[in-house]
């Protein structure tokens, strides 16, 4: 799902329910915090200490994803893709098993 009023930002719904939302490289949506897409690696980990890092998929290192602790427990989370340039590519929100997909979709 996508909506005009918001570009670069989509849904991912699952039987019926928002189960992630991704805000991408054409948005200029921000967190409350102040983090949007083009922000640095180190601003993330400054903000969100305890997120873990896991390799990228399809991107060498140094690209990565950031997650937040809580992802496993079938809460509401946030995860960060950095791109190879030390940027954030796209911040997603949402519950596993969406929350992890990376081709947006499965």
């Amino acid at each position: 799902m996508t909506s005009p009023d918001y570009p670069g930002v989509y849904a991912i719904v699952a039987r019926g329910i928002v189960r992630r939302v991704t805000v991408g490289q054409r948005s200029d949506v921000e967190l409350v915090e102040g983090i949007g897409v083009g922000a640095s690696e180190a601003e993330v980990k400054s903000t969100f200490p305890s997120f873990r890092e896991e390799p990228h998929k399809y991107e060498a290192s140094p690209a990565k994803y950031l997650t937040a602790p809580n992802a496993e427990h079938s809460e509401s989370a946030l995860r960060f893709e950095i791109g190879h340039d030390g940027k954030v590519k796209a911040i997603h929100v949402g519950i596993m098993p969406e929350l992890a997909y990376v081709e947006g979709c499965a």
